[in-house]
C-alpha cells in the first residue's frame, strides 16, 4: 500500500480533523467578534477595523470547514488517499499500517 501523505486531500482531511474540536469556539468568537467591532466602530474607534478583520479570518475558516472540509468529496483516481473517508484519512501517520487503519 502507497500512500501519499502530502496529498492535498490528505492535508484537508487532517486540517478539518484538527478544526472540528474548535469549531463551536470558533463560531462564538466570530459573532463576538462582529458584534463588538461593529459596536466599537460607532463608537469612533479605530480598533473595532481590527476586531473585524481577525473576525472576518475566523468567519472565513468556519465557512470554509462547513462548505470544503466538512464533506471531501472522493477522487476519480484509485489511490488510497482519495478514497478513504477524510475523517478516517485525517487520522492517519505518515507511513500508516492495514492495522492502523483498521483501528482508526
Amino acid at each position: 500500500m502507497i500512500f501519499d501523505y502530502n496529498n492535498l486531500r490528505a492535508k484537508k482531511s487532517r486540517l478539518m480533523n484538527g478544526l472540528s474540536g474548535f469549531l463551536f469556539l470558533l463560531k462564538i468568537l466570530k459573532i463576538v467578534g462582529i458584534l463588538s467591532g461593529f459596536c466599537l466602530i460607532l463608537m469612533d474607534s479605530n480598533l473595532g477595523w481590527l476586531i473585524l478583520a481577525f473576525s472576518s479570518i475566523i468567519t472565513i475558516l468556519v465557512h470554509w470547514w462547513n462548505g470544503e472540509l466538512h464533506r471531501l468529496e472522493p477522487t476519480k483516481d484509485l489511490k488510497i488517499e482519495g478514497q478513504l473517508a477524510s475523517n478516517i484519512l485525517g487520522k492517519l501517520s505518515k507511513n500508516p499500517t492495514s492495522e492502523q487503519i483498521a483501528k482508526v
